[in-house]
């Protein structure tokens, strides 16, 4: 058979045993030798009314008239004295056990005195949490009594509304009427939903504080009812979420700048540039255009895929070596479109740091520069060419010097020249 006597004497309530018949005191746990400062030998010589009342005004005897029909009695409260005749204030119970072979009572105490300074001391250290995390949240509590029509508000709520806790009086009305009136109509149908146990309040809304500021502030709430189902309050929490909103929104235009410009934007993840290189992670719609390719056939491939023979590739690794360093750099190429044509872009990057410091990202801004460049290599070809017969009085030197250049440029095989007779009639 278990041993359960540690139950017993190991349980921090103090607990003793009278026996029914005779009232002696049969066991007794220490927390009640703690309670009342007696040794054991003295605990179990005290008589019945010595432990529970200072007078004996606690009832025994339709204590023990009660327990012998039941299994309970109904707890009791009283002020009892220790061994040094301190007052003890205590919570009784009483429970019919069998006991060394005899009816008993088992008696349970509960130090008041304890349990309220507990209860006090758990209860301020809640409230401090719940006004710590409110403060580090943001968050701020609000109640309406219905029946009354009071509405009550934490600090943080006076906060986001930018009132003085002692100076603003908090109504409905002066809270309706902080709600901005473009926003006003949605609130009714939303509260009045929830407000009758359709739903909860999960509503977005703005404010126009005092000051004149305008808030963003995300409610939310319940009905309050009591067990028949009748509404007592309606409770909830507000929070300031005015900076989320605008960075939201900041968000939304630079997408829209980035989507509808007409350079193309290509953005990279940190991936090791000196290596295989950072892989693609988005490009907007000019992109497309520019390169004919696709955001499903470039994302997570590398932006060497545009790279070809005419692709300068020292000036290239200049544009990777300042990037690694973390600093923005831009550098005029040759890429290649999805069809093989080669074409000249300026390419403007720059590394996007996290809150960290650290490179997450490369945002790079490319512009087709195709026909600036092109007309430039015209100029400068024909440029070439003139001096080439300024400089050559032989003019089969000059016409060979023309095929090298021609055939440079064009990236030709072979260049011929066909000059006409000096009657004009043949070549």
């Amino acid at each position: 058979m278990k041993d359960y006597s540690p139950l017993f004497h190991d349980n921090p309530n103090p607990i003793w045993v009278h026996e029914m018949d005779s009232k002696k005191i049969l066991e007794v746990n220490k927390a009640a030798l703690d309670l009342y400062g007696y040794s054991r030998n003295e605990f179990l010589s005290l008589s019945f009314q010595d432990l529970l009342s200072d007078d004996g005004d606690l009832g025994s005897s339709a204590l023990f008239i009660d327990l012998g029909t039941k299994k309970t009695a109904s707890s009791q409260k009283a002020i009892v004295f220790g061994k040094m005749g301190n007052p003890i204030q205590c919570k009784f119970s009483f429970q019919k056990v069998f006991f060394q072979d005899s009816d008993c009572i088992m008696v349970t105490a509960t130090n008041i005195e304890d349990a309220q300074a507990m209860n006090s001391e758990e209860q301020s250290f809640s409230d401090y949490l719940r006004v710590r995390a409110s403060q580090i949240a943001k968050l701020g509590y609000w109640k309406l009594d219905i029946a009354t029509g009071t509405l009550l508000w934490s600090d943080e709520v006076y906060h986001i509304w930018g009132e003085e806790k002692d100076k603003f009086n908090v109504t409905f009305d002066s809270f309706y009427n902080s709600i901005h009136p473009d926003d006003r109509l949605l609130f009714d149908q939303e509260q009045g939903s929830a407000m009758e146990g359709m739903q909860e309040l999960d509503f977005v809304h703005r404010i126009i504080r005092g000051d004149g500021k305008i808030k963003w502030v995300h409610e939310k709430g319940r009905l309050i009812t009591n067990s028949r189902g009748k509404p007592l309050s309606f409770e909830g929490t507000a929070q300031d979420i005015t900076a989320q909103i605008e960075e939201e929104q900041q968000l939304k235009l630079l997408e829209s700048v980035v989507t509808h410009t007409n350079d193309a934007v290509m953005i990279t993840d940190s991936g090791p540039l000196e290596e295989e290189g950072p892989k693609i992670v988005y490009v907007n719609r000019a992109f497309t255009q520019m390169t004919g390719y696709t955001p499903e056939e470039v994302i997570g491939r590398t932006p060497d895929m545009l790279r070809g023979p005419k692709t300068d590739r020292n000036e290239l690794e200049r544009f990777y070596k300042t990037l690694t360093k973390g600093e923005p750099c831009e550098v005029i190429i040759a890429n290649y479109r999805k069809n093989g044509s080669p074409f000249w872009i300026n390419i403007a990057a720059s590394p996007v740091k996290d809150v960290q410091g650290r490179v997450s990202h490369y945002i790079a801004i490319q512009r087709d520069v195709s026909s600036k460049i092109n007309a430039q290599i015209e100029r400068d070809f024909l440029s070439k060419i003139s001096t080439t017969f300024k400089d050559n009085e032989d003019l089969g030197s000059s016409l060979e010097q023309v095929c090298r250049l021609v055939t440079h440029h064009g990236d030709f095989t072979f260049c011929e020249v066909w000059l006409p007779s000096s009657h004009k009639n043949s070549l």
